[in-house]
């Protein structure tokens, strides 16, 4: 293996370590749930650029697939989060069906339309509205934290 693939492997490295360090801060503080949901991101994450960089299934549709299910996964993970840390939790069916949505459709631009360019951007706006999902939820009013809300710039 040259060393110039070796480098490919930093990026979900460093989110293995992230997502280890987020684990333990977890495991210290079992309260603050968000951790949790923000280490199993990263560790997601991770799997899914490991499952692509490694042809792991190696069947290329296959690993579409997967690779696209974790990714998905991940985006989930960090959404649900973002909205535990500022005490929402109302959004998951919204997150749910977005995600089978792109799912869905990338199974659709691989094994239908076989087209790149549609499973590109069906990820990129699928988990851009994810993003606003939990952008639009997490902009509504929080009782009593508007020093919080000012500072995120969200209204209060």
């Amino acid at each position: 293996m040259s060393v110039a693939r070796l480098f490919l492997f930093t990026g979900p490295a460093v989110a293995v370590v992230i997502g280890l360090v987020l684990a333990i801060i977890w495991l210290n503080g079992r309260e603050r749930r968000y951790v949790a949901f923000f280490a199993l991101a990263f560790f997601a994450y991770a799997l899914a650029a490991l499952s692509q960089m490694l042809w792991l299934p190696p069947d290329p549709g296959s690993n579409a697939m997967v690779s696209a299910t974790i990714y998905t996964f991940a985006v989930l993970c960090m959404s649900e989060g973002l909205l535990a840390r500022l005490g929402r939790a109302e959004s998951g069916s919204s997150f749910v069906a977005v995600g089978v949505g792109i799912v869905v459709l990338v199974y659709y631009f691989y094994y239908v339309d076989e087209s790149l360019a549609g499973r590109i951007y069906t990820q990129n706006f699928g988990y851009g509205a994810m993003f606003l999902i939990a952008g639009g939820s997490a902009s509504k009013p929080i009782a009593g934290a508007g020093s919080i809300a000012c500072f995120f710039g969200f209204s209060s």
